[in-house]
This record gives structure tokens, C-alpha cells and sequence, in this order.
């Protein structure tokens, strides 16, 4: 049977992360369901699709609250604009669709203009559900909107505490990885001998589709606040400039048989070189 101890290791949630986040997902989902059955919550369909929404294909806490706390802000701003537009009374037939337009033109251009592109989105569609084609009713658009901050906090609590995986769990080993690989390679070009069991092509393949994921992870690992943005940056630097120099390496050749015979003469050189290897 297995021990709660290893349930709470990271490599071990590293490793079968999407097969937990699989489990986490419907976990969520399964609770979502239990309490809009429980409480009666009108529409609770939006509710389940939230918890969808939110967790989706990010099985780490940073990226979660990122995009669930982006939904919620967005949901909340919406609702409470179009709340101020249904209320308008007496308005003329123009001015609810074109403060409706302001809104979501403002909205529109947010989604280029900042990292809260998901949160304007939210507002946009938050936005029309409440005031819909002008003949909404309030009441359906504010239980919508209720149960869309329902399923956005299922999603969240779900992930900070069903197994959780942190993103910066997830660029601790992924950096790991690809500092054994960069050893890998390194080796390749320090052998006298080609080494015909180590493909260089798909391991600096791999290594770079591996840095592009790590980049992928800054505003998740930001947002659990355990690595300041700027170290992050500095260590994919640091990274990526190790992988473009071993790319280097790997396409030197020597020009003559004599310069090969000189540097692989030189005391000591060879040592260092697997001692820098096994560093990595």
C-alpha cells in the first residue's frame, strides 16, 4: 500500500502529474456537482463549467491561481458593469448597448495590452450574460455569475490541496533534466571517440523544447511566490546561453589532425573536462 509520505513527494507528483491532475480534475469537479445538487444553486451547469475552465490543462498551483484569480477579478468587474447598466433608469434605447460596446471595445484591447488578458475576457463575457440582448433578466445573470465564482474557487481549492503540484517543483526537475542532458552532450564532444549511442540532434532537441516549457512557467511560479521573477530570469539566461555554447561545441571540427593532437596532449585538460561533466 502506499505510504502518505511518498503521495507528498514532489518528484513523485512530478512524475505521474498528469495522471494526478486527471484524478484532481475530477475530484473538483465531482465536489462542484455535490454542492450545486446540495444547495439547489440555480444554472449550476456554469458552476461545472468554471471548475472546467479553470483548471483545465494546468495541472500546477501557480498557473491555477493565475488564471482562476484572473477569472474571478473578470467576473467581478463585469457583473458589477453590467449590474450598473440593467439599473440605469428609464435609460434611451442607445445608451445600454453602446456603454455594453465601451465596455467590451475596453475589454478587448486589455487582452493585448497587459497579462490580464484572461481576466478582460472574463469581464467581457461576464458583461453580456448580464446585460444579454437587453431583455436579460437580472436574476438569471447574477445566479450565473454567482455560480461561475462557485466553480472558479472549487477549481482553485482543489489544486492547492488534492495532491498538489507547484510550478516551481515542476522547473526544479525540469532543469534538472536538462542539466543531465547538457552533461550528456558535453561528454559527446570531450570523447575521442564519436559515441554512436548518444543522439546530440534529439538531446539538444529535447533540451530546447524542455527551456521553452521552463519559460512557459514564470507567471505560475510568480504567483506561488517562492522564486523572485528576476532570479527566474537570470537562471533560463544562464540556461540558455549553456545550451547555445554546447551546440557550438558539438558543430567544431578540427582542422587539422595536428591541432587535435596538440589539446589532447595537454595535462590534465581531459580530467577537467569529465570533471566539468560530471559537475553537470
Amino acid at each position: 500500500m502506499m505510504s502518505l509520505s511518498r503521495l507528498r513527494d514532489p518528484y513523485f507528483i512530478y512524475r505521474y502529474r498528469h495522471r494526478l491532475h486527471v484524478l484532481r480534475t475530477s475530484l473538483a469537479l465531482a465536489i462542484t456537482y455535490v454542492i450545486i445538487l446540495t444547495l439547489e444553486i440555480p444554472h449550476g451547469s456554469w458552476a461545472l463549467v468554471s471548475t472546467m475552465m479553470v483548471m483545465g490543462n494546468l495541472p500546477h498551483i501557480g498557473g491555477v491561481i493565475d488564471k482562476g484569480g484572473q477569472r474571478l477579478l473578470g467576473t467581478v468587474l463585469g457583473a458589477i458593469w453590467g449590474v450598473l447598466l440593467v439599473l440605469i433608469p428609464a435609460p434611451a434605447p442607445w445608451v445600454i448597448p453602446a456603454w455594453t460596446l465601451i465596455g467590451i471595445a475596453v475589454a478587448t484591447h486589455t487582452t493585448f495590452a497587459t497579462r490580464y488578458g484572461y481576466s478582460a475576457l472574463m469581464f467581457g463575457v461576464t458583461l453580456l450574460m448580464v446585460v444579454g440582448d437587453g431583455h436579460q433578466d437580472l436574476g438569471i445573470a447574477l445566479w450565473r455569475a454567482f455560480d461561475v465564482l462557485i466553480g472558479t474557487l472549487v477549481g482553485i481549492l482543489a489544486t492547492l490541496f488534492i495532491l498538489p503540484q507547484k510550478a516551481t517543483d515542476l522547473l526544479r526537475f525540469l532543469l534538472a533534466d536538462n542539466l543531465d542532458k547538457l552533461a550528456r552532450l558535453y561528454h559527446a564532444h570531450t570523447s575521442a571517440a564519436q559515441q554512436e549511442d548518444v543522439d546530440t540532434r534529439q538531446l539538444l532537441k529535447t533540451t530546447s523544447t524542455q527551456l521553452v516549457k521552463q519559460r512557459g512557467l514564470v507567471d505560475a511560479i510568480h504567483s506561488e511566490r517562492r522564486l523572485h521573477r528576476d532570479d527566474l530570469e537570470r537562471i533560463l539566461s544562464l540556461e540558455r546561453r549553456m545550451l547555445s555554447t554546447i551546440e557550438l561545441l558539438l558543430e567544431t571540427h578540427w582542422a587539422t589532425r595536428a591541432g587535435h593532437d596538440i589539446i589532447a596532449g595537454l595535462e590534465g585538460l581531459r580530467d577537467e573536462q569529465h570533471r566539468l561533466a560530471r559537475a553537470l
